[in-house]
Order: structure tokens, then C-alpha cells, then sequence
């Protein structure tokens, strides 16, 4: 689905059996246009990488994930529209390293971008389309107590 905010309008730009595929990772492109998502087929488990226009309309497939690797989060469009950068791992190892990749948004062969590492996520691509920001390794949670951070409240005078 499609929100309008400013005209509150609703638009349905596709409709899955979720029995029969499992769709997420819905990403819009920079200019607004199109959008790409992972689906993924219940029954084999392969997923691909389709786009559509955000107007609505068929979908078609850029990309198909071998059935080891899946996509687990951070599909990202590259600023100028032009690519489609994600993440792949294989589930059954999670001590193997997730690879970034990316494939022409046009359609085409997948390449890896050359970029792999343990528990590797929220990947950003910078503007200038040369330079890539994640967080990887292992997450080690923790409670922090600040104290006294704070400037005393001053009285008022009336």
C-alpha cells in the first residue's frame, strides 16, 4: 500500500499470497519512482530482489539469492537509483561472515562489493556513491547510570 500524506489518499500497489511468499524489506528510491523489496517463495525458499514502479504495476525480479544465502535486512537503494546494495549470510552458519553485494536496479548479475564481516547491519551508502558506513561484530549490551549530568535548576525570582 501506498499513503498519500498529503492527500491521505490510499493506493494497493500489490497483493501476495502470504502463503505462498513472504515479502519485506520495502525500500523507496531517492527520486520517489520506484520501489524494491525481497520476496521471498514459501516453498523452495529462494528469495529474489524485485522492483516495481511506485505508481503501481508489475513487478520485476533484479536479482535471485542462492537457497543458502538470504537477505536479512539492509536492502538499500545507492543514491543515484542506479543500484541495489544488500546483505547476504548463510543461515545454517552464523559464524560465516554476511557479504555485501549489490546488483544493477535495471536487472543484471550480482556482484559482491567486496565487504564481509560477523553480525554485519545497518548499512548506509554516503551520497557521493564511494563510500559505505555499517556496524558489525558481535552486540554486547549493556545499562549505563549517569548521574549529575544536569545544571541544578536555578530559583526564579517573581
Amino acid at each position: 500500500m501506498k499513503h498519500d500524506v498529503t492527500s491521505d489518499r490510499i493506493t494497493e500497489l500489490g497483493r501476495w499470497n502470504m502463503v505462498e511468499h513472504w515479502v519485506w524489506m520495502v525500500v523507496a528510491s531517492p527520486d520517489g519512482n520506484s520501489i524494491a523489496f525481497v520476496r521471498t517463495d514459501a516453498k523452495t525458499i529462494v528469495p529474489g530482489i524485485y522492483v516495481m514502479s511506485a505508481a503501481g504495476g508489475p513487478e520485476r525480479e533484479v536479482a535471485r539469492l542462492p537457497a543458502r544465502q538470504y537477505v536479512p535486512w539492509d536492502l538499500n537503494w545507492t543514491p543515484d537509483g542506479r543500484h541495489l546494495i544488500y546483505v547476504t549470510r548463510t543461515p545454517a552458519d552464523e559464524a560465516q561472515p554476511q557479504q555485501v553485494w549489490a546488483v544493477a536496479a535495471a536487472g543484471g548479475e550480482p556482484y559482491r562489493v567486496g565487504i564481509e564481516d560477523v553480525r554485519l547491519n545497518q548499512l548506509r551508502i554516503h551520497r557521493d556513491v564511494r563510500r559505505i558506513a555499517y556496524r558489525a561484530g558481535e552486540e554486547q549490551l549493556e545499562v549505563w547510570v549517569m548521574e549529575h549530568f544536569l545544571p541544578e535548576p536555578q530559583d526564579r525570582e517573581e
